[in-house]
């Protein structure tokens, strides 16, 4: 019995032996963790130039050629008649470039064309309502057998419900 005990007692100081062995390595791994690495004394840091940046003025976005494409003169459409079929421009396509390189508004009266000029001005007559109003072309019409393709405001005032209306077209002189 008394060397089970001695075995007991051996095997409780080695286990307190590789407790304390424990310890004391993991509080070297912690420590060594947390030390920072220092440079000799010897050596500086080298450390980058720092770069000012030169001092620009912001621009306003008008002066922005991607904003507002430069304006040309409206060239001369007055010997220009037409009859045909006026659709409204999407609705999805407000925000979008068009061919002149001017932002699409729904709110503009602008008008698609194939056969005048861009910047053209036209004046367009609902011979079903009676109304008349002046657009300007800025962009090219896409395929189909229409031959004016409106903004949402000119539709609206020309009293336009739905695509495929009968419309007037005359050309309007040069600014």
């Amino acid at each position: 019995m008394q060397w089970l005990f001695i075995n007991w007692r051996n095997g409780l100081k080695i286990a307190m032996k590789l407790n304390k062995l424990l310890f004391i390595l993991i509080l070297l791994w912690f420590t060594a963790c947390s030390v920072q690495k220092t440079e000799p004394q010897g050596q500086a840091e080298i450390k980058p130039k720092e770069v000012t940046p030169p001092s620009i003025e912001p621009s306003r976005p008008s002066e922005s050629p991607a904003v507002v494409p430069p304006r040309v003169t409206a060239p001369d459409a007055s010997q220009y008649s037409a009859q045909g079929l006026a659709r409204i421009y999407p609705s999805q396509l407000h925000g979008s470039k068009v061919v002149s390189g001017e932002i699409y508004d729904i709110y503009g009266m602008t008008a698609a064309m194939a056969d005048l000029p861009l910047y053209a001005r036209v004046e367009v007559f609902n011979p079903q309502t009676g109304r008349k109003a002046i657009v300007t072309v800025n962009d090219r019409l896409s395929e189909g057998n229409n031959l004016i393709q409106l903004s949402y405001l000119a539709a609206d005032i020309l009293g336009l419900q739905q695509n495929n209306t009968p419309v007037i077209i005359r050309g309007l002189p040069a600014q």
